[in-house]
């Protein structure tokens, strides 16, 4: 809607880039403690993936890096772009040096509707991917993503949208389901037909 205005992601959410990787070291990791966050949490959108640790004191330390809930994670190297909300239910620990975190101020925007924002086909290519379409080695800086312009309709209206928007997805999941449960009804068919043959 021409209407929505324009916005700056750094007048509705705070960033903090990952720790420079000198700082977390495999050797201080422990066995139990604070969760170390990778990018395959946001890659695949698991948050109990990982099994590095830090000690409460190194916790405390790199407190600025932590994570909460309805945090945006998303992964800054290889595979760049993904995104993944930070559940209610998570292990208290820190971002490591290849992940951005987000945090949506929650009076002007929904963090679903911030990730569907994120994950648009324009943002990705625009700030993801090089003029080539593969992916990129390092994502932009945050000075550049603090000033990606998005349009920000009213919380009830994101509300809507993001409603909209999951039912499409459950609705696209679903026919991906049948379309797997039929391909494998046609390949039974074929190979019984090989086999009467």
């Amino acid at each position: 809607d021409p209407d929505w205005p324009l916005i700056k992601l750094g007048d509705v959410c705070a960033f903090k880039r990952g720790p420079f990787g000198g700082s977390l070291k495999k050797e201080i990791f422990v066995k139990t403690g604070y969760k170390v966050y990778q990018q395959k949490n946001a890659i695949y959108n698991d948050f109990s993936l990982g099994s590095y640790y830090v000690t409460p004191e190194k916790y405390e330390e790199m407190k600025k890096f932590s994570i909460s809930e309805n945090d945006l994670i998303v992964s800054c190297s290889g595979t760049m772009g993904r995104i993944a909300i930070v559940p209610k239910e998570f292990q208290k620990g820190i971002i490591n040096q290849a992940l951005l975190r987000l945090s949506p101020n929650q009076e002007k925007i929904l963090p679903k509707f911030l990730k569907i924002m994120l994950e648009s086909e324009f943002i990705q290519k625009k700030y993801f991917t090089n003029t080539q379409g593969a992916a990129i080695k390092n994502v932009a800086s945050v000075k550049v993503l603090k000033g990606i312009e998005i349009p920000l309709p009213s919380l009830n209206i994101q509300e809507i949208l993001v409603e909209k928007i999951e039912q499409e997805i459950n609705i696209i999941n679903a026919n991906k389901e049948l379309i797997d449960r039929f391909e494998a009804k046609i390949s039974d068919c074929i190979k019984r037909v090989w086999e009467e043959g």
